[in-house]
């Protein structure tokens, strides 16, 4: 720690980083003041400056000043190590504070219980540079580092604290209007347990066991206008964010080395919006969306997913100006830059880059609805199949799917049929490529009406013929040539 009160971490190169300002009161705006003296925990009163609780069990001491404000208060919880028993219960209007998240509040081996547990139907609850570690190894029972559990429970705020090795979650939250901001998650079961409303901005979460963020997707979940901004996920055992939810913002967020998904909104997630994400290294698929609609994915940079940069098993979601690259890590050839499985319409992949993807950069399965994808950079592919799939498929560099141009020939009195040349299209399947001819030369007119066609013996290339033979003559056939792929 600093001398300006922040936590100091290194990131994967080893260089210090500042992950978490912490907040100092002055002593003297403290209701309570908890400190510990040899084997006693004791409790002041910050205003009178008497000792008025003293135990050796730190959660009866920190609970007794607790319930000493009825009307709520704040207490301040020294530097040191607490072991903690039993839970403490927080209820409204109470603010407990730590010293520069040096105050420890660690549960006792076998407690086997939640470390603070906020009352139902409380609000204005903070919790501010705590240092909390739930002993994950030595419980046998749930145990969360913070539980909300109720609904009715109201503007829950959690800053500046460490939370670490809790054998649940971190923080369970089902309560309304919380934000958790500036904090360190560290090696939880889950870092995040959500069933409410509880925004993320500006914290760290990193060597979870399985997702950091998570919610109950076997349940109906609606987070309303969900917020999770500039957070940053590191080393997470499972996906980054696996969540049911309506209208989330997951915004500005940094993702390295997720083993799961980067980003997973599943069980019908809709509505929401996945703006200016970094996602690198993931185990699985960089964003993943699951049988929602209406979703927005909007300048995020995905790099070496092991599986698709995006799979959007979603209707009527817009996927713009992503730059998605390596992705099928491991060349497999199995995933794609992006896919869209199964039935699914209505999805707009627009002016995205998408590069160096092992198998498609843009692979829409057989039986997908009318999807658009356009103006997409997928140049520099070494296959045919940088896009494949039904759906209207246009103006995309690297794909040419449409092509034009002028064709002059030599007409002999007997000849009917012409090589016009290669076509340039990105396929070659002939029953995908119309071919449209129009003769302009007044020679080329007279032997019409004329066709074209692809040449049967190179599906590269194209050809027309004439109705007649074109009269003799020097450059005197001339005709203008449209081609076009069609689904």
């Amino acid at each position: 720690m600093n001398e300006k009160g922040y936590v100091m971490l290194l990131n994967e190169k080893g260089e210090t980083i500042e992950m978490t300002k912490n907040y100092q009161i002055p002593p003297g705006a403290f209701d309570y003041i908890i400190f510990k003296d040899g084997d006693y925990v004791l409790a002041k009163n910050g205003r009178m400056g008497r000792i008025e609780f003293k135990d050796t069990d730190a959660a009866t001491v920190i609970q007794s000043a607790i319930d000493a404000l009825s009307n709520g208060g704040k207490i301040f919880i020294k530097a040191g190590t607490y072991i903690i028993r039993s839970p403490i219960t927080v209820r409204d209007r109470i603010v407990l504070c730590g010293e520069k998240a040096s105050s420890a509040l660690v549960l006792a081996s076998g407690a086997n219980c939640n470390i603070i547990n906020v009352e139902s139907g409380a609000y204005y609850v903070t919790l501010e540079n705590l240092l909390l570690d739930g002993s994950r190894t030595t419980q046998t029972g749930t145990s969360y580092g913070v539980y909300v559990p109720t609904q009715d429970i109201e503007y829950v705020e959690i800053r500046g604290c460490i939370i670490q090795n809790c054998r649940s979650a971190g923080v369970y939250f089902n309560g309304h209007r919380g934000r958790c901001r500036q904090n360190i998650f560290a090696y939880n079961y889950n870092d995040l347990y959500l069933l409410n409303h509880l925004d993320a901005y500006d914290n760290y979460f990193t060597n979870s066991v399985s997702d950091a963020i998570t919610g109950d997707v076997e349940r109906e979940l609606f987070i309303g206008h969900w917020m999770c901004e500039e957070n940053t996920f590191a080393y997470v055992g499972g996906s980054g964010i696996k969540l049911r939810c309506f209208g989330a913002n997951i915004i500005g967020n940094n993702f390295f080395r997720c083993s799961g998904d980067g980003i997973a909104l599943v069980g019908g997630s809709s509505y929401s919006i996945i703006v200016g994400n970094i996602i690198s290294t993931s185990g699985a698929r960089g964003i993943y969306l699951e049988d929602g609609q209406k979703n927005i994915v909007v300048g995020n940079y995905i790099n070496e997913s092991k599986q698709d940069g995006i799979r959007c098993l979603s209707d009527d979601t817009l996927i713009v100006a992503n730059i998605i690259r390596n992705s099928d890590a491991d060349d497999t050839a199995t995933y794609d830059g992006v896919s869209i499985p199964g039935d699914r319409s209505g999805n707009i992949i627009v002016g995205n880059v998408i590069k160096d993807s092992d198998r498609y950069e843009v692979y829409i399965y057989s039986g997908a609805g009318d999807n658009i994808v356009a103006y997409n950079d997928v140049a520099g592919t070494d296959h045919e199949g940088a896009i494949v799939g039904p759906g209207i498929i246009k103006h995309n560099i690297g794909f040419a799917t449409e092509n034009s141009g002028t064709a002059t020939f030599s007409g002999d009195g007997t000849t009917t049929d012409f090589l016009i040349g290669d076509h340039g299209l990105a396929i070659t399947d002939p029953t995908r490529i119309v071919v449209k001819v129009t003769p302009i030369s007044a020679d080329a007119i007279a032997a019409s009406p004329c066709v074209g066609y692809v040449d049967p013996n190179d599906n590269t290339k194209i050809r027309v013929k004439f109705a007649s033979p074109p009269a003799s003559g020097t450059n005197n056939v001339q005709i203008i040539w449209e081609v076009q792929v069609v689904s």
